[in-house]
Formats: structure tokens, C-alpha cells, sequence
């Protein structure tokens, strides 16, 4: 066990935790933060060491495991690739741990539908016919809304709602309910990637009973008075009881009938 800093780090990095101290001492990094990059380094060699895995098979895609494992944990600092790039770095500069994989040739969405088909493979352990869906309808949402350089931190809940909008208008029942599956999936695959600040799966409504119809037709003032105004407030004026976007998303997932009497 090696005591550095005041942290204790086991496990199959043990040996490197006094040089990357000192490492980081160079860099000028001060006694608070150095603490925390050690105690980064404590965190994933105990990760290794639980999978039977040495320095040596830090590779690009177990780090980016342990990266999700820290975040699902609830751990509110050094949880992206920024965090860890200090540590990788003195890693494989010292030849303990493999260089990094040179990103394959291909557009920014070809890249990200190729990562996310390996996480359904990989990670959800997926039927092969399943991961043909879910990445099929990951190309038509990335085409839409991958930025040029493969940024998706400019992504709405607004614009996903739209899209789920867009796509059931023209779809079957059992394809429109595949969508919503299928695009949550793909939702929480960029968060827990650290494409996305946030969680965005809650954005997608639910296409149960989505029967192809258009978005409901306007109504007239008679209809609007009695359904969306109610009197509440105590001096006698109406108020309005749900939002104009939020009857319409929900009706057109409901197959254009309306807001759900219940």
C-alpha cells in the first residue's frame, strides 16, 4: 500500500502513486488538488483490482468504463476524460499503460453511431436484431442534430421532443413505440458518455396508442373556454390549465385524440 498525501492508494497502480505524486508536483499542481488526483488513482486502481485487470489493460474503453462506474456512483468531480487525462497520461508515458487507439476515419456520425452499436453489444448486451434498430434510428436523430466537429452540448429537450413529434406523424403503432425505446436508449448512452450535461430520455413522450394521425386540429373559442380555461384564482379570473405545447405533444402521441381524459 503506498500513503501519499495522506491518501492510500492498493491495488495495481500502488506502484506508480508515489511518482505520479511527484509528477504532479512538477506541473505545479498544489497539496490540495494533487490529493484529489490521487485519490482519482486510489478509486480506479480498487476498480481494476475488483475486475482482475492490471495497468497494463487501462486501455481507452476500460477507462471510459470506469469513468460511468464514478459517475453512476454519484462522485461530483473528475468524472470526464478531462478528469482522468492527467493520470492516463503519466500512465502511458511511462509505458504501463497502452496508447491510446487513433479515432477510425469516418464522419462525426459514423463515429458515434459505431460507439454506441459497441455500448448496446458491449454494455446492454442487446439482441443483434435489436442494435439494428436502435442504430438505425440513432443515424436519422444524429444526422439531425450531430454539430460538424461531434458536439451534441448545444442538444434541447425541445429539440428531441420535436423530433419524436416529427417521426410518429408518419409512423405505425409498433414503429412509432420502437422510436420512443429506442431513443431513450440512445439519450442515456450520451449522458452517461458525458455527451450531455444532462439526462434528456425524460424529453421523449410516450407514443402509447399512437395510431400515424396528424397533430390535433385547431379548435374553436367555444372549446377553448370550456377545456383549457378554468376559474382559480379568488378574485374570479381564469386561468390557464396546461400549456398550449404540452396538450399538443401529448395528443400527438396519443394519435392527434386530444388530451387524455384521465
Amino acid at each position: 500500500m503506498a500513503d501519499v498525501f495522506g491518501v492510500q492508494v492498493t491495488g495495481p497502480l500502488q506502484a506508480y502513486a508515489r511518482g505520479f505524486s511527484e509528477r504532479l508536483t512538477e506541473l505545479g499542481y498544489t497539496r490540495l488538488s494533487a490529493a484529489g488526483q490521487l485519490r482519482l488513482m486510489a478509486h480506479l486502481s480498487r476498480w481494476l483490482a475488483s475486475r482482475g485487470l492490471g495497468a497494463g489493460q487501462l486501455t481507452t474503453q476500460r477507462a471510459e468504463q470506469f469513468l460511468r462506474a464514478r459517475r453512476r456512483a454519484g462522485h461530483a468531480s473528475r468524472r470526464s476524460q478531462r478528469g482522468l487525462a492527467p493520470l492516463l497520461g503519466y500512465l502511458r508515458g511511462q509505458g504501463v499503460s497502452p496508447q491510446p487507439v487513433p479515432p477510425a476515419v469516418g464522419t462525426p456520425v459514423q463515429r458515434m453511431v459505431g460507439d454506441y452499436r459497441i455500448y448496446l453489444a458491449q454494455e446492454r448486451g442487446l439482441a443483434a436484431g435489436t442494435i439494428r434498430r436502435y442504430v438505425r434510428d440513432a443515424g436519422l436523430f444524429l444526422t439531425e442534430y450531430l454539430g460538424r466537429d461531434g458536439d451534441l452540448g448545444a442538444l434541447t429537450p425541445g429539440e428531441v421532443t420535436d423530433f419524436v413529434l416529427r417521426e410518429c406523424r408518419r409512423r405505425g403503432p409498433g414503429s412509432a413505440q420502437n422510436l420512443v425505446a429506442s431513443l431513450r436508449s440512445l439519450l442515456r448512452f450520451f449522458y452517461l458518455q458525458g455527451h450531455t450535461a444532462r439526462q434528456l430520455a425524460p424529453a421523449v413522450p410516450a407514443a402509447a396508442g399512437w395510431r400515424g394521425g396528424a397533430l390535433p386540429r385547431g379548435v374553436d373559442a367555444g372549446q377553448v373556454s370550456r377545456s383549457q380555461l378554468r376559474p382559480g384564482h379568488r378574485d374570479g379570473t381564469p386561468r390557464l390549465r396546461d400549456s398550449r405545447a404540452a396538450v399538443a405533444a401529448g395528443a400527438a402521441c396519443r394519435g392527434g385524440r386530444g388530451p387524455d381524459p384521465r
